[in-house]
């Protein structure tokens, strides 16, 4: 089967998005499927992984003005979100309202280019995912799809399966609103697929609202290589170290409780941070006040490949969760890998003694869940995906 995988986030990155992209290319691809997955233009050369997985990578602009360049270290995106301005900050939070924020460009170059190879027959499909957020994915995807099965019911061609991968919700986000536009576009857009996959049911009602659309979700979870974790074994370290590994937020996913308690104490200790270290990132707001408090005991570093990230993470004495009722961070997949005890918190519920007793080496309140990782397995959870067609 002819399968295109359309996404915003592919490797090297560290993300959820990406992870999930990532590891259904290359499942499809080792199961036998001709593969081609358009991401935006990362600085990367992927014939070498192209040529070890049988999978093919088609680059595409990320944007043309604000976001053009987003993927790329020294992206315009980049300079023009560095600390904006009280006046940029309020212009860009109107824009954000109005367009769904600046990713919305690659809706529109994301189209060009699969209208394009799809006009010039090196484009045929029998299989689309578009694996989002951003939405634009899926926008530009379905523009797409609208034209494509137009040329294919003409030629006389066997339909195409169309999936849109959800990893959270869009207009029904709770923590952004948005024009009431977007709710017409979204269901617009939703009536191009065929299937929608969310990976959990916490945010079923989200999309149930949208008439016809509840009948076309499947509930298909993260998916992982499970064969890779090879952790040295683990020896405490001289100085207390500790990591978190994911992108914080200003809202609702702000580690300011846990900053504040360790810049206000003394002692030695290590917090190492993968994130999003561009500057301006959400990640490096949230940090920002605390840096020159922490010096050399906050270690910032950028996100990498998880099975590099979490033979790392196997190294530290603990782990760092900020959780929020109703809602499983995938990253905690990736902790039990690692196999250290867990610290997790809620946002407005931190206690700074067991802050202390997790830097002490006791670990009683150990967060770490009871997960079963087979449900993870990506060999079961690509087999779900291909049912859909």
């Amino acid at each position: 089967m002819k399968i295109l995988v359309t996404s915003y986030f592919f490797h090297p990155e560290g993300t959820p998005r990406a992870t999930r992209t990532w590891e259904l290319v290359r499942e499809f691809a080792r199961l036998g499927h001709e593969v081609l997955a358009y991401v935006p233009d990362y600085p990367e050369d992927y014939s070498a992984l192209e040529a070890r997985y049988g999978f093919r990578v088609r680059t595409v602009p990320s944007g043309f003005l604000l976001n053009k360049g987003d993927k790329k270290p020294e992206g315009l995106a980049s300079r023009a979100l560095a600390k904006p301005a009280p006046v940029k900050r309020a212009l860009y939070g109107l824009y954000r309202w109005a367009t769904g924020g600046r990713q919305v460009e690659y809706a529109a170059t994301l189209f060009r280019a699969l209208d394009r190879d799809a006009a010039a027959g090196t484009l045929v499909p029998d299989y689309v995912l578009s694996i989002g957020l951003p939405f634009s994915v899926h926008l530009g995807t379905a523009r797409f799809l609208r034209r494509y099965r137009r040329a294919r019911r003409i030629a006389g061609a066997a339909p195409v399966t169309a999936v849109a991968d959800y990893g959270d919700p869009y207009y029904y986000e709770p923590m952004e609103r948005k024009l009431f536009l977007h709710r017409w576009l979204e269901a617009r857009t939703l009536k191009a697929f065929d299937r929608v996959v969310l990976p959990h049911d916490r945010i079923l009602s989200c999309f149930t609202r949208y008439r016809g659309v509840g009948d076309k979700i499947s509930l298909i979870p993260q998916g992982f290589d499970l064969s890779g974790a090879d952790n040295p074994p683990y020896a405490p370290n001289a100085v207390p170290t500790f990591a978190y590994a994911g992108v914080f937020y200003r809202g609702r996913g702000n580690p300011a409780e846990l900053l504040s308690a360790l810049a206000s104490r003394g002692g030695e200790f290590r917090f190492i941070v993968y994130t999003d270290t561009r500057p301006g990132s959400e990640s490096m707001a949230c940090l920002a006040p605390f840096r020159e408090a922490l010096g050399e005991r906050l270690e910032l570093r950028a996100r990498i490949p998880r099975e590099f990230l979490i033979r790392e993470l196997s190294g530290m004495d603990f782990l760092l969760s900020i959780d929020w009722p109703g809602v499983f961070h995938t990253k905690l997949v990736d902790y039990r890998l690692a196999g250290r005890p867990i610290l997790s918190y809620e946002p407005g519920r931190f206690e700074p003694a067991v802050l202390e007793e997790f830097l002490a080496g006791r670990y009683k309140r150990d967060f770490s869940p009871n997960i079963d990782l087979s449900s993870f397995d990506i060999r079961a959870v690509a087999a779900r995906f291909l049912a859909l067609a």
